[in-house]
């Protein structure tokens, strides 16, 4: 069975949330203001890549900005909304 492009891109975004899982924990419940702090991150990593011109890495950043904003939306359907102060602990990357 041919695979979409859809479906390929879905599934290297699962793959990429599969690695997240096993490196920070499956259930982060991180606040809004995390989330966002990890999301931005990674959207600089992507902004990096296309001033250094290097195509396969801005692939590589763009897959995890998709599956930290999948994180982001199951995190907020499993805990809520988590509006509460960045705890102390908090490293974004």
């Amino acid at each position: 069975m041919t695979r979409t492009r859809f479906d390929q891109v879905m599934h290297v975004i699962h793959l990429e949330r599969v690695r997240q899982d096993a490196k920070w924990g499956k259930h982060r419940n991180l606040t809004s203001f995390e989330w966002l702090t990890v999301l931005i991150e990674e959207a600089g990593e992507c902004a990096k890549a296309i001033l250094q011109r290097k195509p396969e890495e801005l692939q590589f950043e763009i897959i995890q900005v998709a599956a930290v904003a999948v994180a982001w939306l199951e995190d907020i359907l499993e805990f809520g909304v988590n509006d509460a102060a960045p705890s102390k602990n908090f490293k974004a990357g």
